[in-house]
């Protein structure tokens, strides 16, 4: 079993999963990364709202993009009949709309993107710091590459994670080769190649 790493700055031993942030100043528990977003650090006791949060942004940039473009109808009869024109292109109003359109579309995009890698995180119960430093953890370097040593299948680590969230776990390594053995092969990421 790897050793707990002992935390100069805030003078205590940090158990697996605990990472320190510069940003906040303090020992996280899960560490996930310091998102901008929030202001703080995404960890054991909050990546469910995390993940909640980007589903309702992803959402309402959809909702934008689409009531964008509800205005971007350019030879409508009814917006002519509405506006005592004829043969109506282009006016000035289209532009706003076409603004809220791209803006509304690509943060739909962006936070989507979020939204779907963060509910691969959920469901395989790891994090966005393990999953791209596991080459540099000292706990992960028993196991093969790609392996998920936290998970506890599907259901079970969206309960801990969106559900039962309210209190720090001590978490504990299983063995490697039992794991392997557990485990089915992972198609991202694996002992021979990485997609990630």
């Amino acid at each position: 079993q790897p050793h707990f790493r002992y935390c100069k700055k805030c003078k205590n031993t940090q158990r697996y999963r605990t990472r320190h942030c510069d940003l906040c100043q303090a020992c996280v528990a899960k560490f996930d990364h310091h998102c901008f977003w929030i202001g703080g650090c995404v960890g054991e006791t909050n990546h469910g709202k995390f993940l909640l949060m980007l589903l309702v942004l992803t959402i309402e940039f959809l909702m934008g993009f689409t009531w964008g473009w509800t205005g971007l109808d350019y030879n409508s009869e009814d917006y002519e009949s509405r506006n005592n024109l004829t043969n109506v292109k282009y006016t000035k109003e289209h532009g706003a709309f076409e603004i809220c359109c791209i803006i509304c579309f690509l943060a739909f995009l962006f936070s989507g993107v979020l939204f779907f890698y963060h509910l691969f995180l959920v469901l395989s119960n790891t994090t966005t710091w393990e999953h791209n430093s596991s080459d540099n953890i000292s706990y992960f370097k028993p196991y093969y590459r790609g392996a998920l040593p936290f998970n506890k299948g599907v259901i079970q680590n969206f309960k801990d994670i969106c559900i039962n969230n309210s209190k720090i776990r001590e978490w504990e390594l299983p063995c490697p080769d039992v794991l392997k053995e557990s485990q089915s092969f992972n198609i991202c990421e694996n002992e021979h190649y990485s997609c990630c």
